[in-house]
């Protein structure tokens, strides 16, 4: 009966990873399919185990009731819980990150200031010429789709 109950806890985990850590659905998909994978053999062992491999309905009513009473009673809590105590310290985490990053990124731009007086920046190769000729491209493509709308309209 535990069994069950096991498993929807683990799956439980997966959920708050989700809400805690936004997946894209590739990412979501590939951690269904680990947690599938793993379910199986889990209860794999779990009927070799208890059976001796001989699938029996009491096994099934015990998986589908453990799991069912923690979904209805465990579960709302454990959830819960489980993301108001990580979201403070994932919060923490992910400034830390921000700071780490944004230093680095300083260090960057003192890095190429100080190379570009005697010569080229080795970050930036090329990375200003790049943008400005995006940007005015991007403007000009502007300025002819607007042309072509005003010609429609006139239609």
């Amino acid at each position: 009966m535990y069994t069950g109950a096991a498993l929807l806890l683990c799956y439980s985990c997966l959920l708050i990873l989700r809400r805690l850590l936004p997946h894209s659905r590739l990412g979501v998909m590939a951690e269904d399919l680990i947690y599938w994978l793993f379910a199986g053999c889990f209860l794999s062992v779990r009927l070799y185990d208890k059976n001796q491999g001989i699938l029996r309905l009491f096994l099934a009513a015990g998986l589908l009731l453990g799991a069912f009473a923690a979904k209805k009673l465990i579960e709302p809590v454990f959830i819960s819980l489980t993301v108001k105590i990580l979201e403070y310290p994932l919060k923490i985490v992910k400034i830390l990150i921000k700071r780490l990053l944004f230093w680095a990124e300083r260090c960057k731009i003192s890095v190429c200031e100080f190379a570009s007086r005697w010569g080229k920046c080795p970050f930036r190769k090329g990375f200003h010429t790049h943008a400005k000729k995006n940007a005015k491209r991007s403007w000009q493509f502007g300025r002819v789709r607007q042309k072509e709308t005003k010609k429609e309209n006139r239609i």
